[in-house]
């Protein structure tokens, strides 16, 4: 087979970018929500977020999978670094749920962060501070996400 060929038949290279809370618009979804399954069932998974945009950036991630759409890499920024994590498989969408859920409490996001199990990251997660690929050993760890909790409490409060 040639260079050209192989080519050819090598799915291309998808990144998925996660948005933060800026960009929240309340009918976002809602058509596909009535039309998708896969939608709706990832969305309805998301519900104990609170985050409509959470749920509704994970529901149209599984949506793409869904029909053959698979990222090789993801990049997030505020709430959508979650949903970033999660799609890469850092954690499962169930501890991103309380993850997210827990944000307006250092306390509460930190007992939940020493519970879960972080794994490292299934494909390239790209740093929304840097544009460079977080290391493994740093997305991995609850101390990244306690961390990036603050810079998001920081930001929405305007400090």
């Amino acid at each position: 087979m040639t260079a050209s060929a192989t080519a050819a038949t090598r799915p291309p290279d998808v990144a998925l970018l996660f948005t933060g809370e800026d960009s929240e618009d309340a009918d976002a979804g809602r058509e596909l929500y009535e039309t998708q399954p896969a939608f709706r069932r990832a969305f309805d998974r998301c519900a104990a977020a609170q985050s409509p945009l959470f749920a509704t950036q994970f529901a149209l991630a599984e949506l793409w999978r869904s029909w053959g759409v698979v990222p090789t890499s993801v990049l997030g920024t505020g709430v959508g670094e979650f949903v970033a994590a999660c799609i890469a498989s850092v954690f499962t969408v169930d501890d991103a749920v309380k993850l997210v859920a827990a944000r307006g409490s250092v306390e509460q996001f930190d007992a939940i962060a020493r519970q879960i199990t972080f794994k490292a990251p299934q494909i390239g997660i790209v740093a929304s501070q840097t544009g460079k690929f977080v290391s493994a050993g740093d997305i991995s760890n609850p101390t990244y996400w306690r961390r990036q909790d603050r810079r998001i409490r920081e930001r929405l409060r305007g400090d």
